[in-house]
């Protein structure tokens, strides 16, 4: 089902976050990102939270939402990407990622993931 631009018009908030969840799912599946590791679940929320408003100190917002601490919010999230770093397959990654990545790892941080995703999805909503 295809969504015309005058739908998202007469969508509620819910229906609206909704969309915007299932869009973020999609990105993080393409680059290998596990729903199964912990950090997926952070991401998904960090990025919703980017898109619309951006903030400083996201995996602080993130730790209260959860009742975890900033660090360990961080850990997850920079895991979660390290793992779809060393896993997927590096044209997957080429093709659906297409940052300049600045760290020597080769590896996104948590912050230019975050406001990647969150500047490639907030031109949809």
């Amino acid at each position: 089902a295809t969504e015309s631009p005058t739908q998202s018009a007469t969508e509620s908030p819910t229906q609206s976050a909704k969309r915007l969840q299932r869009k973020i799912c999609n990105e993080l599946n393409k680059v290998g990102i596990s729903p199964k590791s912990v950090g997926y679940r952070y991401l998904i929320d960090a990025i919703s939270i980017i898109v619309k408003e951006p903030i400083q100190h996201i995996c602080n917002v993130i730790g209260k939402m959860y009742g975890k601490s900033e660090n360990s919010v961080e850990r997850a999230m920079q895991n979660a990407i390290n793992r779809a770093w060393n896993t997927t397959d590096i044209n997957d990654l080429l093709e659906n990622y297409t940052a300049k990545i600045n760290s020597d790892k080769g590896v996104p941080t948590i912050t230019e993931f975050i406001y990647y995703y969150a500047q490639k999805l907030e031109n949809e909503f």
